[in-house]
């Protein structure tokens, strides 16, 4: 059952579209249905007699759950809630899209959501070596875990560096699973086990390297009711705040201008420029003896290019 709440969300859009025009499965596929104002017509219909059938919950699985359609929406429209609890609906009622069914089986049963495809023997062995109570604990998430081991080991080689006393907590925190199938049981007694292990560092600040673990604690977690006695901190906040307190130093070594052009009378941006600058302010570390251990990217959450079966990219962009 759709709660409410989740309803009133749904039939409270002025149908300005405007939330079309941003989102991203909506513009790669081309598909109506795959729009946030669509999404939430599906979910009136459902509250006035229509069937959830798998073409409506393809629908809700083909979202990104990105946010772009709510951040500036004046209606406060935030399709999120509403797909979390249709989502939980298509599994109660068993009408998963097959492209999800397995990876939602596989989740229910405590399994990792994303899969495994980068070597992480040594994150495992670094989060071995750290003690096991710390003044800050640093929550990974599956996919730093599974995918991103690189970034998951610089974030920690950045943190000794600014000489923060942390650990690490690996447990699951719900929120990829509560984002896949909404509130049910299998999330809640995942976010218990992951409060209970995070208390036992004694920790006083858990610090989220996961942007979906981030908003899970610090907005989620409150609403359940779950007894987390750290502070809850977002990554980038906590950086900012070494920063801040003079345990980390920014330098500006190289800067570049972003612009948008004109090409057969669509504005664009200029692809092959940023990808340029970008090598060149690598050169530009090189030239002076600074070489970076990594390298972070920041874009919007509308912002992407396509690419082609040959991973080529389809211009313009």
């Amino acid at each position: 059952m759709i709660s409410e709440k989740a309803n009133k969300i749904a039939d409270g859009c002025r149908f300005c579209w405007m939330c079309r025009h941003i989102c991203p499965t909506g513009i790669a596929t081309g598909r109506e249905e795959f729009t946030p104002r669509a999404r939430g017509l599906m979910v009136s219909m459902l509250k006035r007699g229509e069937a959830l059938d798998a073409d409506i919950a393809e629908a809700f699985f083909s979202c990104a759950l990105c946010g772009s359609c709510s951040n500036d929406c004046v209606t406060g429209f935030e399709p999120p809630v509403f797909i979390r609890e249709a989502r939980r609906e298509a599994v109660v009622e068993e009408k998963l899209p097959p492209a999800v069914e397995s990876v939602v089986e596989r989740a229910l049963e405590g399994g990792d959501i994303v899969e495994k495809t980068a070597d992480n023997s040594a994150l495992v062995e670094k989060i071995a070596s750290l003690p096991k109570t710390a003044e800050v604990a640093v929550a990974l998430g599956e996919t730093a875990m599974n995918r991103q081991c690189d970034l998951a080991l610089h974030f920690l080689s950045v943190l000794e560096k600014a000489g923060v006393d942390f650990t690490v907590v690996c447990d699951k925190t719900g929120g990829a699973l509560f984002d896949l199938v909404g509130d049910v049981e299998e999330v809640r007694a995942q976010a218990d086990a992951f409060v209970n292990a995070a208390n036992a560092t004694g920790a006083k600040t858990i610090v989220a390297l996961d942007a979906t673990d981030a908003r899970t604690l610090i907005m989620q977690y409150p609403e359940w009711e779950m007894k987390l006695a750290a502070q809850p901190v977002t990554a980038a906040a906590f950086v900012n705040d070494l920063v801040k307190n003079g345990k980390l130093k920014l330098e500006e070594i190289y800067r570049f201008e972003n612009y948008i052009k004109d090409e057969n009378g669509t504005l664009v941006w200029d692809i092959k420029h940023l990808v340029n600058s970008v090598i060149s302010g690598i050169a530009k570390c090189r030239e002076i003896s600074k070489i970076p251990e990594t390298v972070a990217i920041d874009t919007w959450g509308v912002d992407y290019v396509l690419l082609d079966k040959d991973k080529k990219e389809i211009i313009p962009a």
